[in-house]
């Protein structure tokens, strides 16, 4: 329900797009503007004046070979996926919005992981996949 609902936010012209309803209600809003997470999967958006809006990228993409796949983490290894999680949240935002210069902070952002054990994660996350892979190819 990316556009709202059809006939009535928008109207089809196509199986691939989709366009304003005719007449815009009292109250227009336009979906233009919204955020879409997951565009590559939506149909594009034709405006009134023919111009496309949306992904327009190739469509032939490649789907991960893990799609699908979720780790859960083996009772044992929680702890250490939860104290990993808190190193994660202590530096993301700051890394992220440039609060921290990454040439210092990224050597100590991934000692922690180590000594907190993401190694042990990734070891079973990888071992799970393994697994994933084999039963559902």
């Amino acid at each position: 329900m990316l556009y709202g609902v059809e006939s009535v936010d928008y109207r089809r012209l196509d199986v691939d797009h989709v366009t304003n309803i005719d007449e815009l209600p009292a109250n227009e809003w336009s979906t233009v503007h919204w955020g879409q997470p997951n565009c590559q999967a939506a149909s594009t958006w034709v405006n009134a004046d023919g111009t496309e809006v949306g992904y327009t990228g190739p469509t032939d993409v490649i789907t991960s070979e893990a799609y699908g796949f979720t780790y859960t983490p083996k009772i044992e290894l929680r702890p250490t996926v939860n104290s990993c999680l808190e190193i994660v949240r202590k530096y993301n935002n700051a890394l992220l919005s440039g609060y921290l210069d990454p040439e210092e902070a990224l050597p100590l952002f991934r000692s922690e992981l180590h000594a907190a054990g993401i190694d042990k994660v990734i070891a079973d996350k990888q071992y799970q996949l393994e697994r994933w892979k084999a039963k559902n190819s």
